[in-house]
C-alpha cells in the first residue's frame, strides 16, 4: 500500500536531540496491525514542503508497540 502523512508535530529549532510535545491521537484496533512511520527531516528555513529540507531518515512498526511501550518510551532502529 501507499503510506499517507497524517500529521507533523512542532519544529525544534537547532537542537541534536529534540523532544516534541505535540500529542498523536489514533484509533488503535487491537485486533488488526497498524502500521506506522515516523520520518524525521532538517528543517532550517520556514517552509512546508518537505523536499526544502534535509530528510535525516525514518522508522516503521505497528501502533500496537507503540501503544504497548506506554509513556516510557520506544527505541526503533
Amino acid at each position: 500500500g501507499q503510506w499517507e502523512e497524517y500529521m507533523r508535530t512542532e519544529v525544534v529549532w537547532d537542537n541534536l536531540n529534540p523532544e516534541f510535545a505535540t500529542k498523536v491521537k489514533i484509533d488503535y484496533r487491537f485486533e488488526e496491525e497498524q502500521l506506522i512511520r515516523f520520518v524525521v527531516y532538517d528543517i532550517d528555513k520556514p517552509s512546508s514542503n518537505l523536499t526544502d529540507h534535509d530528510f535525516l531518515g525514518f522508522a516503521e512498526c505497528t501502533v500496537g508497540r507503540v501503544v504497548s511501550a506506554g509513556y516510557g518510551g520506544l527505541e526503533l532502529p
